[in-house]
């Protein structure tokens, strides 16, 4: 398999390195680099997987984290599987925000108050991103989680 590092264009006056920085900054400022599974790198590589061609940003446990070069969706891609996360960085990094406003996996979470976060949070996913709240989609998975009280 062949990597080089690579820059694309995700949206007007934006490219991929640009958004990567965003997102580590911001992840640094959150949660120190690390976003649950997700881990994010700051040179992008690309890949061949399944036929389609990822620009690797990362890691998510011992899956990669990859964006797809023909429309910019963002995927955990494992030997296995390719789990859907969102419609494009820049959705991703809105979530993670989003998600680490409203969920402290340091406070004491009652059940009522966990389910009302978590519900709150998949109502406003859905209104960015319906594509993440699908069934298998990754969002969804953590959401999920969340709600019952396993991360």
């Amino acid at each position: 398999m062949a990597y080089r590092i690579v820059s694309i264009t995700l949206r007007k006056k934006k490219n991929i390195m640009e958004n990567v920085q965003e997102l580590e900054n911001k992840l640094q400022n959150l949660l120190g680099q690390e976003f649950i599974s997700l881990t994010f790198r700051k040179d992008i590589t690309e890949k061949d997987f399944q036929r389609e061609i990822y620009y690797i940003i990362g890691n998510d446990y011992e899956a990669e984290v990859g964006i797809k070069k023909s429309n910019g969706e963002v995927y955990s891609l494992s030997e296995t599987d390719v789990v859907f996360i969102n419609s494009s960085l820049t959705m991703l990094i809105d979530f993670i925000d989003a998600f680490s406003r409203k969920i402290d996996f340091y406070e004491e979470y009652n059940e009522v108050k966990r389910q009302t976060d978590t519900k709150e949070l998949s109502n406003q996913f859905e209104s960015i991103d319906k594509n993440a709240m699908k069934e298998g989609a990754w969002w969804k998975f953590i959401l999920e989680q969340t709600e019952n009280g396993i991360l």
